[in-house]
């Protein structure tokens, strides 16, 4: 299990920091967490994953929301810093669609002109 949070929340970092996409991090980590068992954690760029949201709507159809842009952000970076010898099976869960990030993930796209909004990019 791979916990996936992005840049300048607190919830699996003690740093905090501005955060421009709404659903995902916080300034607190949840007591929740002190009982989970997470193998491994990866942090993720906001601007990364506005252009992953982007990616999965041009490639396959998916109009994901910002959690959603995150997961697949970290996916792609988790494999390219990770050697694996055999092909693992893989289960992402996009908890989110697009619909709620209109004015603001998908505010300037256009027809797969990729012009993401001014996400916080550290």
């Amino acid at each position: 299990i791979i916990g996936v949070d992005v840049k300048g929340s607190s919830i699996f970092s003690n740093e905090s920091g501005k955060r421009t996409i709404p659903g995902i991090g916080s300034c607190m980590r949840s007591k929740i967490l002190n009982s989970a068992k997470i193998d491994d954690v990866v942090i993720v760029n906001e601007s990364q994953s506005v252009k992953a949201c982007h990616s999965l709507l041009d490639d396959y159809n998916i109009f994901a929301g910002g959690s959603s842009g995150a997961i697949i952000t970290a996916i792609r970076s988790y494999f390219s810093e990770h050697i694996h010898f055999n092909n693992p099976t893989v289960l992402a869960v996009l908890p989110d669609s697009g619909e709620s990030y209109m004015h603001s993930i998908y505010k300037n796209y256009s027809n797969g002109s990729i012009v993401p909004f001014k996400a916080h990019s550290a």
